[in-house]
């Protein structure tokens, strides 16, 4: 988690929740700067900045990501690649060889029916 500046810059627990948020998407490559520069209307220079800590104060770029962030969290993705949460878990278990996705991948395909009795 970037350290904002010991909240002396105004922003409240939850803004810093939500720029971690983004800032942890970007370096898994859920989402790219300027795809939440482009979603936001912030110059991608100033999301660089700003998801790096570099805060003086809780601007209205600093808003506007915030509620970026609120409105994509628990968002499914479509492409199950660019699924953070998914991916990591994958990372963490998976031992590299075929054998062993092709064992997780039996176990996920027997979670389907959660799915189907939705």
């Amino acid at each position: 988690m970037v350290y904002y500046a010991n909240m002396q810059n105004g922003l409240s627990p939850g803004e810093v929740q939500a720029l971690d948020y983004l800032r942890q998407a970007v370096a898994l490559r859920t989402i790219t700067q300027s795809e939440i520069a482009a979603a936001t209307g912030v110059d991608q220079s100033q999301v660089s900045r700003i998801l790096a800590g570099r805060i003086k104060r809780a601007s209205a770029n600093v808003s506007q990501l915030c509620r970026f962030a609120s409105q994509v969290q628990g968002v499914a993705t479509v492409d199950p690649a660019r699924n953070m949460i998914l991916m990591e878990a994958l990372r963490i278990v998976w031992d590299g060889t075929v054998a062993h996705a092709e064992a997780i991948a039996q176990v996920i395909l027997s979670l389907r029916h959660f799915k189907e009795s939705r």
